[in-house]
């Protein structure tokens, strides 16, 4: 409710809460200590609902506020005729009262309207208890401690209180507190007009003929009134019952014998009352089933979307996704999944890593232990081999436990590994050959450095020569130890691409060659800029012609022919590094980029090296993207071909002006 709406709420309350009042002075017949009403504790609970305090820092306020609304009921009722005493009390027993049944129903329901059956069922039960207080403690006309003193007439005072308590109090709770959001709908909206005419008749009906059993007739409109309209709907709807069926109990209309122990209208009003409570206790559950049935149902939409959200996701990633039980038996696998293991290659109906074929890392089918642990949850992962899935693949396999499963499955998921597998077979071998490669260095000079220690006493010659031999064998050895370090730098080091002038960097490497009676024969024909790290295009550059110098034909000086030209793929710059050496064999052409493979030309050459240079090349290449081939040329040598990215047009103007 907004600021303006709740201040012409409480504008519409306290003046209600005089009218009341001077109703119910003015109405009050002395010889039967009864008003024809009395809905001042009523007006006065349903202005208190709207300026009930929120937290404890107002109830200082809350407290003047009831102390005014007491001392106003005593400003309009002495005037209406009530003695200033009685109205005092009246006003302070009302007050208090009040106050209770509201702080007693709001514990307990938490709000103000009733959302369950026993909150209906409470404000039922508390409102007859205040109704009770308030006509024992004096708090009606006519009445002191303890009541009017006839049974008869503080029974009559009872239900007269109770009544407008339910009455006003849950018209009230529809109209100023009804539910946000609203989620029961209005129900039988073609049959809305002939169920308005019937309720009319069933309200009319047992005042026309009090001598027939048609009391019953009051629920059908209140029934009607729950099942079928929301709740600031029905609060409306309920008032203008209620009005009805005051005006049609004060009518002529009114069969109803005068001079019943209690007022025959009364007991019809407190019977309407209890179909009121009857018709928010349907209402109270046509609104909590809306409400669960709204949440279930947007419960439903978000499960439905998450499940087709993960099931996206599920058939995106690139890892292998299976759901099997506890036997091996698959239900459910992504393509991933499919892709990776390939067709069952063996009858369905065994556990799926015998289905698929998998073996272990050393290419041996897998045993029944290791099938049994590729079924078992676990926090490791497996490695298994197979030929699914593109060639010669290994996959990490790890198993988790699914909760609440019926019944119990498990999530295996498969992830390649192959490149890591490979990186790390690598690895080994690297660190093997390392190791191989520098204990032969290590052992040669260590014995020359033990001749040259015993040589040199008595033949200072062979000494110096045993030195000179360890001096060489040192060379070697951090030449070799220089190739790993590149090797390995070259593979991990971060990339730092800037514009590079080929042309620069080939001439400047192509000079350390041109020295000697055996200088090298260069011809360049480059005009191109690339992007890459200058450092690596400068040891890529370094390696092909180096190795282009060193398997020159016997005799022959070096001769080399560098070309640089664009790509047929757009964005690239092709370089061929063409020499005229002793060449490579066909099957040569693919292993020779391997780590530590040499060609067996080249082996047989006799020439040092240990198979590193290519391989630092493909790495280079590779990792700004581009792609670097060997094929053997017209000349019967070996023509190197790699391509890089090409400068943007401004690059190669801005290095073009710095030639």
């Amino acid at each position: 409710m907004t600021p303006r709406a709740r201040r012409w709420s409480i504008a519409l309350f306290v003046t209600f809460y005089v009218v009341a009042t001077v109703a119910g002075v003015r109405s009050y017949q002395s010889e039967r200590h009864l008003s024809e009403s009395w809905a001042t504790p009523a007006a006065l609970a349903c202005l208190l609902t709207l300026i009930w305090p929120a937290d404890r820092a107002a109830y200082p306020r809350f407290v003047g506020a009831v102390g005014g609304l007491a001392a106003l009921f005593v400003l309009v009722a002495v005037p209406a005729g009530l003695p200033v005493g009685e109205a005092a009390r009246i006003a302070v027993v009302t007050a208090v009262t009040m106050v209770a049944l509201l702080a007693a129903y709001r514990s307990f329901v938490g709000d103000w309207f009733p959302r369950r059956t026993e909150h209906v069922v409470a404000y039922a039960a508390l409102s007859a208890a205040a109704a009770v207080a308030g006509v024992l403690l004096g708090g009606v006309p006519g009445a002191g401690l303890g009541g009017t003193g006839e049974l008869r007439w503080d029974l009559a005072w009872l239900i007269r209180s109770h009544i407008h308590l339910v009455f006003t109090g849950m018209i009230n709770f529809a109209l100023f507190h009804f539910p946000r959001p609203t989620y029961s709908r209005i129900e039988y909206r073609s049959g809305l007009g002939p169920l308005a005419v019937l309720a009319a008749a069933c309200l009319v009906l047992p005042y026309l003929y009090p001598t027939y059993p048609l009391a019953w007739l009051v629920c059908v409109p209140w029934v009607w009134l729950g099942l079928a309209l929301t709740p600031r709907i029905a609060g409306g709807v309920a008032m203008v019952i209620v009005i009805g069926s005051a005006a049609v109990a004060r009518s002529t209309f009114s069969k109803f014998p005068p001079d019943a122990w209690l007022p025959p209208a009364l007991v019809m009003e407190e019977l309407n009352a209890a179909a009121l409570l009857l018709a928010f206790i349907i209402l109270a559950l046509r609104e909590n089933t809306a409400r669960l049935s709204a949440r279930t149902a947007a419960a439903a939409r978000r499960a439905a979307h998450e499940t087709e959200l993960l099931a996206a996701v599920v058939e995106a990633v690139e890892d292998g996704v299976l759901l099997a039980d506890r036997r091996g038996q698959v239900a459910i696998s992504n393509p991933a999944a499919r892709r990776m293991l390939g067709r069952p290659t063996t009858p369905v109906g065994l556990a799926w890593p015998a289905t698929y074929g998998l073996r272990d890392l050393d290419g041996a089918d897998l045993d029944a232990d290791g099938i049994a642990a590729l079924l078992v949850p676990t926090r490791e992962t497996v490695r298994v081999r197979t030929r699914a899935g593109g060639g010669e693949r290994v996959y990490a396999v790890a198993v988790r436990a699914l909760a609440d499963g019926d019944p119990p499955r498990h999530l295996v998921v498969l992830t390649d590994v192959t490149a890591e597998h490979a990186r790390h077979s690598e690895l080994e071998a690297f660190a093997a050959t390392v190791a191989h490669d520098l204990k032969n260095p290590l052992t040669s000079l260590a014995l020359w450095m033990d001749i040259a220690e015993t040589e040199l006493a008595d033949d200072p010659a062979r000494g110096r020569e045993a030195l000179d031999r360890a001096q060489q064998v040192g060379g070697r050895m951090g030449q070799l130890i220089d190739d790993y370090l590149a090797y390995t730098v070259t593979r991990e080091g971060a990339l730092r691409p800037s514009a590079v002038d080929l042309r620069r960097v080939v001439a400047e490497v192509a000079s350390m060659y041109d020295v000697g009676e055996q200088a090298a024969q260069i011809d360049l024909d480059i005009d191109a800029v690339v992007v890459a790290d200058p450092a690596l295009v400068r040891q890529l550059l370094a390696n092909l012609l180096g190795n282009s110098v060193k398997y020159a034909r016997p005799g022959q000086p070096p001769r080399i022919q560098v070309v640089a030209q664009a790509d047929s793929e757009p964005g690239w710059v092709r370089i061929s590094v063409a020499d005229h050496g002793i060449g490579i064999d066909e099957a040569d052409r693919e292993r020779v980029f391997r780590p530590f493979s040499r060609t067996s030309q080249g082996a047989a050459s006799g020439r040092s090296g240990i198979g590193l240079g290519l391989a630092l090349c493909r790495s280079i290449v590779t990792r700004h993207g581009g792609r670097i081939e060997a094929s053997a040329n017209a000349w019967g040598g070996t023509t190197m071909t790699f391509t890089l990215p090409a400068a943007r047009a401004t690059a190669r103007a801005a290095v073009a002006s710095t030639r």
